[in-house]
């Protein structure tokens, strides 16, 4: 059975995530092309790169680097969007919605997980080129980038379950 508030709801929830999709990887876009190959001077103005010129493997090893978050990140909200038609369509303990969830845990699990190795990376590909000694290798950790990985693996432990539950639902049924 159908509920029109759930209906409603994940109906604007859904548009809500469809224009974050677009402007997400749009903005990043937005700000990473320049930086990566059309304007050189960027990349030299930082105050930890000294290289007067920096190789394009090394631009576009930068820009894959940062691909694959803004590709998990989007994914992500894909699978998200997912999830809510299939709630907005009334399957809500359906063995599609509970792969949907595990699969969305996963994507923001992969997401912030690259988010966190591409910090850690950073500054080791945007001083590449320095001359020796110049050179700086950081680690940094964001507190929600872990937060928001732990509640992805939240996700996945939760559609897990579920469906293993649903699993064990439809053989009892079997048996009566």
């Amino acid at each position: 059975m159908k509920d029109r508030r759930i209906t409603r709801m994940t109906t604007i929830m859904m548009v809500l995530a469809g224009a974050y999709a677009i402007y997400m990887p749009l903005s990043l876009l937005w700000w990473l092309v320049p930086f990566a190959f059309t304007d050189p001077s960027r990349w030299v103005s930082l105050a930890n790169v000294d290289a007067a010129f920096i190789p394009m493997t090394t631009r576009a090893l930068y820009f894959g680097v940062w691909m694959v978050v803004i590709v998990t990140g989007v994914l992500a909200v894909l699978a998200g969007m997912k999830v809510l038609d299939i709630y907005r369509r009334g399957r809500y303990f359906s063995e599609e919605a509970f792969r949907w969830i595990f699969r969305l845990g996963l994507m923001i699990v992969v997401a912030m997980l690259a988010d966190t190795v591409l910090a850690a990376t950073n500054t080791a590909i945007l001083t590449l080129h320095n001359s020796v000694g110049q050179r700086q290798i950081s680690f940094y950790i964001d507190n929600g980038d872990i937060s928001l990985a732990l509640c992805g693996l939240g996700f996945c432990i939760n559609g897990w379950v579920l469906q293993i539950a649903r699993r064990i639902k439809v053989e009892n049924e079997s048996f009566v």
